[in-house]
């Protein structure tokens, strides 16, 4: 018997080339690291008794076994080919695709819940933000009873009040102050006036209406009616103001 092996032998098997891979080892081990070449030499040695057997005495490997790859076999006819092999690997990948996919298609869902969550956490608080400043701002140009209607949604009926108490008050000579002063004087002056008056006013049962020029409106008795004593909160605010109020930018002025 010629030593020499046949031509389907002088390739090494499908199964020897892509073992490593799939077991991740080394080339030309089984079992074990330790088989290495001098292993195959010894194997080809015995090789006339191996042909008799038709396998080596090396088992299967897990990986043998489910691809359904015979162990280690020197018989050309036994060694299967790369396009059995790949048969195998396919058949063993359908059987795992689903699994597979599905596990890929949970953990994208996954992934989009919490960036969608932390998405709408974060909108919600933008929005809640956004929401607060609006509703300041409606507070400060309308009655808080008649802005609350609106947030809430709620038509705001016109009511007739019987008796209320109106406050108008001015700065004497301002048409001078502003003839002698720069644009930035004059807007100064007013700005702390009225920031001065709003702080005063807090302390009485009245709602300031607006502001014109140097005017300030102020009334008692509504939004919410306060009986009789709407005369008697103007007079106490009115007081307050003259005692507590000066001209800010020149002190030698009243108002």
């Amino acid at each position: 018997m010629s030593l020499v092996p046949p031509g389907e032998a002088d390739t090494p098997s499908p199964r020897r080339a892509i073992s490593p891979l799939l077991e991740m080892r080394r080339p030309h081990c089984t079992l074990a690291c330790d088989y290495c070449a001098a292993v195959l030499e010894d194997k080809f040695k015995r090789s006339a008794d191996m042909r008799n057997r038709g396998t080596s005495p090396l088992s299967a490997s897990p990986r043998q076994s489910l691809t359904g790859e015979p162990p280690w076999t020197l018989l050309d006819d036994d060694r299967p080919d790369f396009s059995a092999l790949k048969e195998n690997i396919q058949r063993i990948n359908k059987d795992c695709e689903t699994s597979t996919r599905l596990d890929m298609l949970l953990t994208q869902v996954e992934q989009y819940a919490n960036n969608l969550e932390a998405l709408v956490e974060e909108r919600t608080s933008d929005y809640l933000e956004e929401k607060r400043k609006c509703e300041e701002l409606l507070y400060q140009l309308l009655p808080k009873s008649v802005a609350s209607q609106l947030i809430m949604g709620q038509p705001v009926m016109a009511e007739t009040y019987d008796q209320v108490t109106i406050y108008f008050s001015d700065i004497i000579g301002f048409t001078q102050l502003s003839a002698e002063s720069t644009p930035l004087e004059v807007v100064d002056l007013l700005n702390d006036l009225y920031t001065s008056f709003d702080s005063i006013i807090e302390n009485f049962d009245v709602y300031k209406v607006e502001t014109i020029g140097d005017a300030y409106m102020v009334v008692s008795g509504l939004p919410m009616r306060n009986g009789n004593r709407h005369a008697a909160e103007i007079a106490r605010m009115s007081l307050a103001l003259l005692n507590g109020v000066r001209v800010p930018v020149w002190r030698e002025w009243s108002v």
